[in-house]
C-alpha cells in the first residue's frame, strides 16, 4: 500500500527523517520499461536498477486492486538477464513508456520512506507499507504527519499513470 506526495525540495522532509532517526535503506538509480498487457487493472515492467554494488534486471507483474485513500497493488518480481527487453519484443509485447527515477529509500517503524526523483515528472515523496491492509492507511497517515506532509494532498497514482496522463500515451 502506498501513497505519494509532490513536493518542490526534499530539504523540509531530509530534516524531519533525520529528526525520526529514520534508517538509510539505500540509493537506486532505476530504469523502466513498461509493456501493454491490455488491460486496465495490470502492467509488465522491466525494470533496470543501480546501487553502490552493482545493476540488476527485474521483470515484474503488477496488479492494481487500489480503493481510493491509498494504493494497493501485487506485485510478483523476478530477477532476469539483461536480454529480456529483446525477448518480450519477440515475443510480441511492445514498450509504451520509459521512465528514469532517482530514488533514496530510507525506514520509519514499519514504513518505508523514498525520496523519488523522477524524470519529467518531478520530485515526489513515496510513502510504502507493506504489512496488513487493515493497518496500511493509519500508517501512512502518520508517518505523513510527522514528516509535515499534508494527507489532504496525498496521490495514489502510479508514476506511470501519471506519465501517461502527462505525456497522452
Amino acid at each position: 500500500m502506498e501513497v505519494k506526495f509532490k513536493v518542490d525540495s526534499f530539504l523540509q522532509v531530509s530534516k524531519q527523517l533525520d529528526k525520526l532517526q529514520a534508517v538509510p535503506i539505500g540509493s537506486y538509480f532505476e530504469v523502466d520499461t513498461y509493456y501493454d498487457l491490455n488491460r486496465k487493472d495490470a502492467v509488465l515492467r522491466v525494470r533496470q536498477s543501480r546501487d553502490s554494488k552493482g545493476e540488476n534486471m527485474y521483470l515484474t507483474l503488477k496488479i492494481d486492486h487500489s480503493d481510493g485513500e491509498a494504493k494497493s497493488v501485487d506485485e510478483t518480481e523476478c530477477l532476469v538477464g539483461k536480454d529480456i527487453n529483446l525477448i518480450l519484443r519477440k515475443l510480441g509485447f511492445k514498450p509504451f513508456v520509459s521512465k528514469k527515477k532517482k530514488r533514496v529509500e530510507y525506514r520509519v517503524g514499519d514504513v518505508n520512506v523514498n525520496l523519488d526523483s523522477v524524470e519529467g515528472l518531478g520530485k515526489f515523496v513515496e510513502l510504502e507499507f507493506m504489512g496488513d491492509p487493515n493497518e496500511g492507511v493509519p500508517k501512512l497517515r502518520g508517518v505523513a504527519s510527522k514528516l509535515g506532509l499534508d494527507w489532504d494532498k496525498r496521490i495514489t497514482k502510479s508514476y506511470l499513470a501519471m506519465m501517461v496522463e502527462k505525456y497522452n500515451r
